[in-house]
């Protein structure tokens, strides 16, 4: 395990203090003269943060993470366990495997998994790791990816290729588009996907899916993570082109959400989404109030969810929805209205005067959810959610609601 030694000599050190402030360890650090103290905060901080990602670990101790960025742009437990369905065959490649989450749940359902990094140190921690957690048929390389050496695999060579490139550049400065990223997806693609039956690529959730899928036209399915309604990871699985690509199919947009221990999955496509038909809520807001979670907003399946629930949308902006029937397959938070406040003075006062706490938020509204805040002068929490939006006549209100699911 190269260069692996003097962390695994730390292990006892973080285990004993991981729950301690690391300012303070390092200020008292004196006391400690056996100990490399900074590396040790370096791997407290790595571990804590692997423990909140992949808690079926959390007990395993002699596990060893050694670097703390890696940690943090690591995949988390759920959305690994996630990925896991791409694997319908026996060989796996993770080109940019970092610590190995993704690697290590993908070897529980590969025959084989062949995981790249250039970065030694987290090599050797993977070999090490997989071994203490029973995982054999995980081969680790230590190696950089570029043009050159993915023009030398050969042909159909995995059934499945995973790339997680980095979206930091030289200087550790987040990047935004998919073209800056390393390694390269556009350079590389075309090698990979003689090399692999599939590629899936992941790609940071703040892009454009449109966008991406333009530059993209391999791509046979969108799946766009979310985990407790926090958007975490866009997917790109993709497939060699067919010699006639005018004529291909689109991409299904997979929008799913992890809420509850279950997976809420709501797909399409742009077509579908395009030509699904809109009620609007003429009369506005009734009986329940719906709000997609954030993967369907992320996929903008707005008319799409409102054909498939049979739900009024408040208007053609606001990515709300209503009905008098409860719908308790919608994918997203469900709320039973008590009261439409209007957006002025009087409905501000009323809100001021009969509620203490509340939890805030807007759609498609002129001020901001911290802005109402301050205009209704009540403090976060409680069981009432106010939802400051504008409704299809284009009034301003604010729904007063309690959370149904």
């Amino acid at each position: 395990m190269k260069g692996l030694a003097p962390y695994i000599e730390l292990l006892p050190f973080v285990s004993e203090h991981l729950s301690d402030e690391v300012t303070n360890l390092l200020l008292t650090s004196s006391k400690h003269t056996q100990i490399n103290v900074s590396l040790a905060v370096t791997m407290i901080k790595a571990r804590n943060k692997i423990d909140n990602k992949v808690p079926s670990w959390k007990n395993m101790k002699q596990l060893c993470f050694p670097d703390s960025l890696s940690a943090e742009q690591s995949s988390s437990e759920i959305t690994a366990k996630y990925k896991q369905r791409f694997v319908t065959s026996k060989s796996v490649s993770d080109l940019t495997c970092g610590l190995g989450v993704d690697s290590i749940f993908m070897a529980e359902v590969a025959s084989e998994v062949v995981s790249y990094e250039k970065n030694p140190l987290l090599c050797s921690a993977l070999e090490y790791n997989s071994t203490l957690l029973g995982i054999s048929n995980l081969r680790v390389i230590n190696r950089e990816i570029d043009p050159e050496w993915a023009e030398t695999l050969p042909e159909g060579e995995f059934d499945l290729i995973y790339i997680d490139p980095s979206r930091r550049d030289s200087r550790g400065k987040r990047v935004a588009c998919i073209r800056d990223y390393s390694p390269d997806i556009l350079t590389l693609k075309s090698s990979l996907l003689k090399a692999g039956k599939s590629l899936l690529v992941k790609i940071s959730p703040m892009t454009d899916i449109s966008a991406t899928l333009a530059i993209l036209p391999e791509t046979t399915e969108v799946h766009i993570l979310s985990v407790r309604n926090e958007c975490r990871e866009l997917l790109f699985l993709m497939k060699p082109l067919p010699d006639f690509p005018e004529n291909l199919p689109e991409p299904e947009i997979h929008m799913v959400n992890y809420e509850n221990k279950q997976w809420q999955i709501f797909s399409g496509t742009i077509k579908s989404e395009r030509e699904s038909r809109l009620t609007l809520a003429e009369k506005g807001p009734e009986t329940f109030l719906y709000e997609p979670n954030s993967s369907i907003m992320k996929g903008g399946a707005f008319r799409s969810v409102s054909g498939m629930f049979g739900l009024r949308k408040l208007a053609v902006n606001t990515h709300l929805y209503t009905s008098d029937v409860l719908i308790r397959e919608f994918p997203g938070r469900i709320f039973r209205v008590i009261k439409v406040h209007s957006a002025g003075k009087k409905g501000i006062k009323e809100i001021r005067e009969n509620i203490g706490h509340a939890n805030i938020s807007v759609r498609n509204f002129p001020s901001t959810a911290q802005e109402l805040k301050k205009q209704t002068g009540i403090r976060d929490g409680g069981e009432i959610f106010l939802t400051g939006c504008t409704l299809f006549s284009g009034k301003k209100c604010i729904v007063e609601s309690i959370r149904v699911n």
